[in-house]
């Protein structure tokens, strides 16, 4: 490419002029573009525009990778459209499409892109910014395509250090076959400046000299290629001289400036340091084994480099080249350091992925560890023991975190052995390292701690309390883990706790408790702490709000979670899908928690627009929270789905709220299908619960023979429930299962005929009065009022059934529980609907007594039948 032609770079807080490349320019940039960023077998499809829909083809393991070149000023989601269904429409389908456009993506093309490409294909952007900040990543690049100034040009070269180590850690100029002497001084030079700036940021803090600096890199220089100081400054010489009197290129001319000001001058010095360097200098077969631990030592710092920006893929693939050119024999330590960086690069990749995946990657690290492990008890090396043991600990209790069944359990259980066997080698050494192995035993523990039924789940949640306080209080000395995180694990433990023990005399003094810590872990984070950090802060105060706010009521309820709501839009804005799936799916469920509590408060179209938000959030969750890749999230997920959607259905007009219901009806049965859902006994009886008001709500709604099967299957759900639960220790899920069965047998009475009809109401009868028994007019008088709402209008039912004398006594009854409903719903506004409700039924059976009674009781019938009737009618007249 002519450099003439090259678009002119302004500075590099410009970005790059890709708009003024050609077509086919721009297709070569993307090409090398794409093989320098890790495809480097990528495939050009021919000239641009004649790709059928690909520009690039590449490979990455069983990755099939399509890139299509936009040079284009805007790129909307018609565009998304037409270019995935060109690969769509390819009979070899990619995994992976990635749009190159050289302008900026909005969210709704994203969107638009991922609603077409669904399950079938993933599909990636690389818009202005990213293109911009991947290209300035290979100053090469930059300067092949781009005409820049010398100062822009050795600015970047010498900002490019990293890529010099990773290319082999051995000199440009031994590395390359050169065509002439020039090529060689000119590699050197390059060499040279490379090693001067590693010195230079590697001493940065020591105010190391200038003539320091150039006598380490000449020595540096000597040891590994064996050039004695007096030939190293002979060359550089060389090169500015050859640089002055012929033509140059503009890199040629800045490195010739560069050398001239900081080599020339230091003859002496260097001499004096090549000197030591000959005397030090290796053996033909030490220099090999040196090449082979600066390969080693290169990809090892590539990889945590990578690691460090989250490019966990890259950085496996540097170590695994790393672990190539290490052997147990030459050194067995750094065989366990490099199988340490893996197990870290693959359980943080597993952190950052989606679907199967997940779970191939978190066993890779365990793997690595395990290995780890087994070298350094071999060795006898406690220190890296500890680390090894550490990690792999972690790992397991991740694993354990998102695995179900027993394979959930081994894995939790094993994760805190291997913590507590690290805690215990440890002993009083470092701070940092304690304050790591406490806080990761705690983060165990608290894993475990949900899939234990009450009561021992108490004590682990306990164990686990006690462990993050040990390690906010070493991590103050230490700074690692940074406490607000710390202060934010012990937020979420005390939150966990309080949900654990139930009781309000407990669980709110906990979940205050969790808030003040959640808030004051929020604000250090919003000082001190970085974008993902505030961000996971944000979403565990949103959930602890959201805890609190569901058992409060009034305003202050609502304004709580008001306020969870915006600290989960606020955290969604940092875990998003592509930086973080895992992270915003779980951020997605809770926000679609607080929408479902919203939705269950308010009323009318309000509530119907809440609850259809909340459903749209968590199947937005599901596409991360796959079944068959995160099965414990997928089951906790679907639950919450199927019981929105009973709550939309149950809320909604008769003919709109079929829709929802039976969509319920199926997402629950999804749920049930499983051999083992993972859910504990009580969350499953809960489930059943919902499951039992889907089918009643159902049932209700549609008519024919239908109606009869979906209230049987009601019946049975409550009472499969009932099985589980018991009065003593479930008293609010006991008693709406009892309420739930009472309200499915009224209905199913109602549409069946003598004898099975009073058997039927009998049941729901019992089934009412038990959940009276655990229901109270002050403690919850909403089920309280309800309950005995549904009782009387079961004993009407009863009545119409009998014999005229038992008709009588069980009108009586149910006079008495609407009356009671009336009285339960004194001074609450939110119950104004029941009382009216209970007023109606009430005149209803005071009219029917009236009828049969004789003379004695008519007068005070009548009586409190005009009382009833005037206060409705001042009611309503309100």
């Amino acid at each position: 490419m002519d450099s003439k032609r090259k678009p002119q770079e302004t500075s590099t807080a410009h970005l790059l002029p890709f708009e003024k490349l050609s077509p086919a320019d721009f297709e070569r940039l993307c090409l090398a573009l794409v093989q320098r960023e890790g495809y480097p077998d990528a495939e050009h499809f021919g000239e641009a525009g004649a790709d059928g829909g690909r520009d690039i083809v590449a490979r990455r393991a069983a990755e099939l990778v399509v890139f299509q070149c936009k040079r284009v000023k805007n790129f909307g989601p018609r565009d998304a459209e037409l270019e995935i269904n060109k690969i769509l429409a390819l009979q070899s389908q990619p995994t992976t499409l990635v749009l190159i456009v050289t302008c900026a993506v909005s969210a709704a093309t994203r969107e638009r892109a991922e609603a077409l490409c669904n399950d079938v294909l993933t599909c990636r952007f690389w818009g202005i910014t990213e293109l911009d900040a991947r290209t300035r990543r290979h100053w090469l690049l930059v300067w092949r395509f781009f005409s820049s100034a010398p100062r822009i040009l050795i600015r970047t070269a010498l900002a490019s250090v990293a890529v010099a180590v990773i290319l082999g850690g051995v000199s440009i100029w031994r590395s390359h076959r050169l065509q002439s002497d020039f090529d060689a001084q000119r590699a050197l030079v390059v060499t040279l400046t490379v090693a001067y700036m590693q010195q230079q940021a590697d001493d940065a803090r020591l105010q190391t000299s200038p003539q320091d600096l150039i006598s380490r890199s000449i020595q540096t220089l000597a040891e590994l290629d064996g050039l004695s100081p007096e030939k190293t400054i002979e060359c550089i010489g060389k090169f500015i001289a050859t640089v002055r009197t012929n033509s140059a290129t503009d890199l040629d001319k800045a490195l010739a400036a560069f050398a001239e000001q900081q080599f020339a001058v230091a003859t002496d010095l260097a001499c004096q340091a090549g000197d030591a360097a000959r005397v030090r200098r290796l053996s033909a077969e030490a220099a090999v084994a040196t090449a082979s631990v600066a390969e080693r030592e290169a990809r090892v710092l590539q990889g945590r480099a990578l690691a460090a920006n989250r490019l966990f893929g890259e950085a496996v693939v540097a170590f695994r080249l790393a672990e190539a050119v290490v052997t147990f024999e030459d050194s067995p330590v750094a065989v366990g350091l490099v199988q340490l960086d893996l197990g870290r690069a693959f359980a943080g990749w597993a952190n950052v992925s989606e679907g199967p995946s997940v779970a191939e990657r978190r066993g890779a690290a365990i793997g690595a560890y395990r290995k780890a492990v087994a070298l350094f008890e071999r060795l006898a090396s406690t220190e890296h023991l500890v680390t090894a043991l550490n990690g792999l600990g972690a790992t397991l209790s991740e694993h354990g975190l998102c695995a179900t069944g027993a394979d959930a359990t081994r894995a939790l259980e094993e994760g805190i052995d291997v913590i507590e066997r690290a805690m215990a080698l440890h002993g009083m050494g470092r701070t940092a390292t304690s304050a790591a192995l406490h806080n990761n035993h705690g983060a165990a523990l608290r894993a475990y701690g949900d899939r234990v039924e009450p009561p021992g789940q108490e004590a682990v949640f306990e164990k686990a309390l006690a462990s993050f306080r040990r390690t906010l209080e070493l991590c103050v000395r230490s700074r690692r883990p940074r406490p607000w995180v710390v202060r934010d694990n012990i937020g979420i433990v005390l939150q966990d706790l309080a949900y654990a023990k139930k009781e309000v005399e407990t669980f709110l003094p906990l979940i205050q408790e969790a808030i003040e810590t959640l808030r004051t872990s929020l604000q250090e984070g919003l000082q001190y702490g970085q974008p993902s950090e505030i961000a996971w802060i944000q979403n565990d105060l949103g959930v602890a709000l959201n805890r609190l706010g569901s058992v409060t009521a009034g305003a202050e309820g609502e304004r709580l979670l008001a306020e969870a709501g915006s600290l989960f839009q606020a955290s969604l804005r940092v875990r998003t899908r592509e930086a973080l799936p895992q992270e915003w799916a779980a951020t997605r469920v809770n926000l679609g928690a607080v929408l479902k509590d919203q939705g269950v408060r308010a009323t009318g179209d309000a509530s119907v627009e809440r609850l259809s938000a909340a459903a749209t959030e968590f199947r937005s969750a599901l596409q991360v929270f796959a079944q068959d890749a995160l099965p414990y999230d997928w089951v906790r997920t679907q639950r919450q789905l199927a019981t929105v959607l009973m709550y939309q259905g149950a809320r909604a007009p008769a003919l709109a709220g079929a829709t929802p219901l039976e969509e319920s009806v199926v997402e629950f049965r999804r749920l049930f299908a499983q051999e083992a859902p993972d859910l504990s006994d009580k969350e499953l009886a809960s489930a059943r619960i919902e499951y039992g008001y889907a089918l009643y709500e159902w049932g209700k709604r549609i008519k024919g023979e239908r109606t009869a099967a979906l209230l049987r299957e009601s019946i049975d759900a409550f009472e499969e429930a009932l099985q589980v639960l018991d009065p003593e220790h479930n008293r609010v899920k006991w008693g709406r299962a009892q309420g739930g069965l009472g309200e499915a047998a009224t209905q199913r009475a109602v549409l069946s005929a003598a004898p099975s009809a009073l058997e039927l109401l009998t049941q729901a009868v019992d089934a009412f009065r038990s959940g009276l028994s655990v229901h109270s007019a002050e403690k919850t008088p909403e089920e309280w009022v309800r309950m005995q709402i549904n009782l009387g209008m079961a004993l009407v039912y009863q009545a119409a059934r009998v014999e005229e004398g038992v008709s009588n006594e069980l009108l009586t009854q149910a006079a008495n529980a609407f009356r009671s409903a009336r009285q339960g719903t004194q001074g609450l506004e939110l119950l104004e609907v029941y009382w009216r409700t209970a007023s109606d039924n009430l005149i209803m059976v005071l009219l029917e007594l009236l009828e049969r009674s004789d003379d004695t009781k008519r007068g005070a019938l009548q009586e409190e039948l005009e009382s009833v009737r005037s206060a409705l009618t001042a009611r309503r007249a309100k």
